[in-house]
């Protein structure tokens, strides 16, 4: 007889324990007990559950059909287990038709050395009580495992409860970016290196550059970030696309966690259970029904601190959709920098980019209202160069700064002096838990009183804890330092800032901006809050941030390219006459880019008029006055 060894545990943790050796001892013996050769190879499903029947698809499965084309040779076959429950916990009118056919019927005996059986086809025959004892002890491992599931069940639906009332729970599987510090949920130090991945997607970013970035900076990924709150000698693992994609799709990322609705094993046992038994009748896989999907219930909003608000995430998922899927607009190209955000003043739907040829072969492009296509609207089209250029010179230079990523303010110095800060308190809680733990081994050291003793042991338990957590705080604060560290200093964005918006001016001027420029800036209008409304009709613009009350200019379409070619950022007043235009600008002039005098002086107020209607000057004059300014007039 050769005795086939077969191993089961149902846990990763139960992989890394004493029980896989443990059986394959206990069958080594019983085979020599039993004068029976032992099979080389060991057949282990190493963390499978018997209950949902999943060792089938594993090395139980593999034995199966080990077994049918003949691997084991001409010798009689024992397949032996420690305990039969390592064979299946299944319902027991799942498993009798692998029992039965597969193993009874095919020759194979059943060897329980726990309980030093032999079961085979040989032994029922001989007496039909086996077979009913085969099966009790299936029962019963089947019962032990349903009482199990029901506790399981239980306890679920415990930590459902309580994160439905805001209460923290289950800290294992919180994101690698939170921590449970003093009973609350925390932002640890990776949060950091989420908030970076963040920031790189919103400026169009796609997953695979992210990932080859992190990868180049020796940043760890997320699985190792949270092996190494339980464990800080956890192998680092690099970052691939689907890490990114993880992180960025979790409900976590706006503060929301997800609740699993309850059901789901139970589901997927009645599904392989049904797959197995439709298989026995000659199914084919593609007449299986379909794997259930885990469900889930509404998420729990405000349940984990946030990176970004609910509507940031969702137009942050929209713009990784909208990369992924090209083909929302045509060509996947981004037409022009207020795509996705302009609507109709008329009926309020969205203006789409529409183009036409000339007789030459020339293109000319458009935006037209959503709605005029269902016939609810009649507002005209939109020619969308001089809307871009109406855009683009309503910007301040504060605003063009965040959507260029450049910081003047100091805001970056800031929060690295304040995580320096962080870190260094971080240091001197460190050493003080360390003090007090030092102290504390010394007096259990020199304790000889047992009652005193008790005590000490206690308390120096407590300060254990104490003292790693101490650790990680300090290494959370260190890593945050670290990033901060790394970024380009902002003392070098506000000197670059005029050279920036100047090349982004003559660029767009020009004719020569790119797909990839205006995705940008598009993606940053996104981030920001910008509407942008047309009164095509009227020939005026309305823009606003985020909730902000729009402000509605003309459209002025000859000042607003005056302006642009100038190099002008949000000029006092720009406005097309019916003899030429007026642009009016708070600023000087210099090599073509706006901003104060090169000696740091108040700028003085330039006037371009290149229009001989004396009313139409006087109105641009007046609003002028009307702010303060004292206007100094320049011909054309």
């Amino acid at each position: 007889m050769l005795l086939v060894p077969l191993r089961r545990v149902s846990s990763g943790e139960q992989v890394s324990g004493s029980g896989l050796a443990r059986q394959s001892d206990a069958m080594a013996a019983y085979a020599e007990a039993r004068g029976w050769d032992l099979h080389p190879e060991t057949y282990s499903d190493e963390g499978v559950s018997g209950f949902s029947g999943a060792n089938l698809d594993g090395d139980l499965g593999r034995f199966l059909a080990d077994l049918k084309r003949g691997h084991f040779g001409t010798q009689p076959v024992a397949l032996g287990v420690e305990d039969i429950d390592r064979l299946s916990r299944q319902f027991t009118l799942a498993f009798l038709p692998v029992l039965i056919d597969q193993l009874i019927n095919a020759g194979v005996t059943i060897s329980v050395v726990s309980k030093g059986r032999d079961f085979s086809r040989e032994s029922i025959k001989a007496n039909g009580f086996e077979l009913q004892e085969l099966l009790l002890y299936l029962q019963q491992a089947h019962e032990f495992s349903e009482k199990l599931s029901s506790r399981i069940t239980d306890h679920r639906g415990r930590i459902r409860a309580s994160i439905r009332d805001g209460k923290p729970a289950n800290p294992g599987t919180a994101p690698s970016w939170i921590s449970l510090v003093n009973g609350q949920w925390a932002l640890n130090g990776y949060a950091g290196v989420i908030r970076e991945v963040i920031a790189m997607s919103q400026a169009g970013d796609g997953a695979p550059i992210i990932a080859k970035t992190m990868n180049a900076r020796g940043v760890i990924n997320p699985g190792t970030a949270k092996k190494r709150r339980t464990n800080p000698d956890a192998e680092p693992q690099p970052w691939a696309a689907n890490h990114v994609l993880q992180v960025l799709k979790q409900p976590a990322i706006h503060g929301a966690r997800l609740v699993a609705k309850p059901g789901h094993n139970s589901r997927l046992r009645n599904w392989k259970e049904e797959c197995a038994r439709l298989k026995r009748q000659g199914k084919a896989e593609s007449e299986l029904p379909p794997r259930p999907q885990r469900e889930f219930e509404s998420e729990q909003p405000n349940y984990y601190p946030a990176l970004l608000s609910e509507p940031e995430h969702r137009l942050l998922l929209q713009q990784i959709s909208d990369r992924a899927n090209p083909g929302h607009s045509r060509g996947g190209a981004c037409r022009w920098i207020g795509q996705e955000l302009t609507t109709c003043s008329e009926c309020g739907s969205a203006l789409k980019h529409f183009h036409s040829r000339g007789r030459k072969g020339e293109i000319y492009n458009y935006l037209r209202c959503a709605g005029k296509e269902r016939g609810i609207c009649s507002a005209p089209l939109q020619r969308f160069d001089p809307l871009q250029a109406h855009v683009l010179t309503r910007l301040s230079v504060g605003v063009l700064q965040e959507l260029l990523g450049l910081d003047a303010t100091g805001a970056q110095q800031r929060e690295l002096a304040a995580a320096i800060d962080a870190m260094e308190s971080r240091r001197g809680d460190l050493d003080r838990v360390s003090l007090r733990h030092a102290a504390g081994e010394r007096a259990l050291e020199e304790a000889d009183d047992p009652s005193e003793l008790k005590v000490l042991v206690k308390r120096q338990s407590a300060l254990e804890m104490q003292l790693e957590a101490a650790k990680q705080q300090l290494a959370d604060a260190e890593i945050q330092v670290e990033l901060l560290s790394r970024r380009p200093p902002a003392a070098e964005a506000a000197a670059e800032i005029q050279e920036h918006v100047s090349k982004l001016f003559k660029t767009f001027d020009k004719g020569e901006d790119t797909f990839e420029q205006r995705k940008s800036i598009n993606q940053q209008f996104k981030r920001i809050g910008l509407k942008i409304q047309v009164d095509t009709a009227g020939g005026r613009v309305g823009m606003a941030i985020g909730d902000g009350e729009l402000d509605w200019q003309p459209l002025a379409p000859a000042a607003r390219r005056y302006a642009l070619n100038s190099g002008m950022v949000d000029p006092i007043a720009a406005k097309d006459t019916a003899t030429g235009l007026q642009v009016a600008v708070a600023g000087g002039l210099e090599s073509g880019a706006p901003g104060p005098a090169a000696d740091g002086s108040k700028p003085g107020v330039v006037t371009v008029i290149t229009s001989e209607d004396a009313t139409e000057e006087a109105e641009v004059l007046e609003l002028l006055r009307e702010q303060g300014l004292e206007p100094v007039e320049q011909g054309s």
